[in-house]
């Protein structure tokens, strides 16, 4: 997805506080440039958990995953990851649905495919092993997960968590940010508040 899934939680917030990266999947080829400190709070969503994780574990205050994971392999086989490949370069359209339906989105996202930044994706959740620097992560760490994650199985994802503080999202699929706004919005102050994460 884009950085569009971030927009009704992002309402609960001062949008002075609030900066928004895209890593280029839909409609764009940048990634918004991070200051290299310890000031920023990171909230995630899926594949952006990994993302994150990779680049900036040594630069957060805070580290708060929606849907997030350290390695998608121990949930879905690598198999299956290159059959989207294969599918993403003959039918991307199709696949790209296919997919946001299984999210639960009702209607597919009408919106411009950057298909080799989706291929790149699709490796970095083949490849990617973050749970190292989850378990090294000297911050705090909320995890929200939705019990009925299509993608997460509950008993799997809350063990890639078993360190952090874990919220669950009664009845929530894939894409809480966009499902459950106004629950994640409330659990997102309640960690910052708790762990005095404030700016």
């Amino acid at each position: 997805m884009d950085s569009d899934i971030w927009r009704e939680i992002s309402e609960y917030f001062p949008k002075e506080q609030s900066h928004f990266i895209d890593l280029g999947f839909i409609n764009s080829n940048n990634v918004a440039n991070i200051p290299n400190d310890d000031s920023n709070i990171f909230i995630t969503h899926s594949l952006g958990t990994l993302w994150a994780l990779k680049h900036h574990a040594p630069n957060m205050a805070g580290l708060i995953a929606i849907n997030g994971f350290t390695n998608f392999t121990n949930f879905t086989p690598k198999r299956i990851l290159q059959a989207m490949q294969k599918q993403l370069q003959r039918s991307p359209s199709q696949q790209m649905s296919d997919f946001w339906n299984s999210c639960g989105l009702d209607e597919p996202l009408n919106k411009n495919l950057n298909i080799d930044k989706l291929h790149e994706g699709l490796k970095w959740l083949i490849d990617w092993d973050m749970n190292a620097e989850l378990n090294n992560l000297s911050v705090p760490a909320l995890s929200l997960i939705g019990s009925k994650d299509p993608f997460l199985p509950l008993e799997k994802v809350e063990k890639q968590w078993a360190g952090a503080d874990v919220k669950i999202a009664a009845n929530g699929g894939h894409i809480l940010p966009l499902s459950h706004p106004k629950w994640c919005a409330q659990a997102i102050r309640e960690f910052i508040i708790e762990y005095k994460l404030e700016k």
